[in-house]
């Protein structure tokens, strides 16, 4: 598990060229995940932002999510931390698999 609040030593991270902290973290979901990567954006945390405003487990979009997780991935190697707030949005949301808030669509 990665400790966000460490302090990191800053002459080994001159040497490796990196940022602030070692992780780069991937966040994925919806508004809510958003103003988390936003903090940590802030806090100086290097953040791979996936999150959409609205976004709700649904196939198609766990479908589109896992081909920009990949892709990212390949990008990123490194990457070392992933953020999933799935549940957020859905939690609003009907029972259906389209993720409808009409529990009958």
């Amino acid at each position: 598990m990665v400790d966000f609040n460490k302090q990191p030593n800053a002459k080994d991270q001159a040497s490796k060229g990196r940022n602030k902290f070692d992780e780069i973290a991937i966040i994925v979901g919806g508004s809510h995940a958003n103003a988390v990567a936003d903090k940590l954006t802030a806090a100086g945390h290097t953040i791979i932002n996936l999150a959409k405003g609205g976004w709700t487990v649904s196939e198609k979009n766990v479908a589109e999510t896992v081909d920009r997780l990949k892709k990212e991935l390949e990008l990123n190697p490194s990457a070392g931390v992933l953020v999933i707030m799935g549940l957020d949005n859905s939690v609003y949301f009907g029972s259906d698999r389209i993720g409808s808030r009409d529990a009958e669509a």
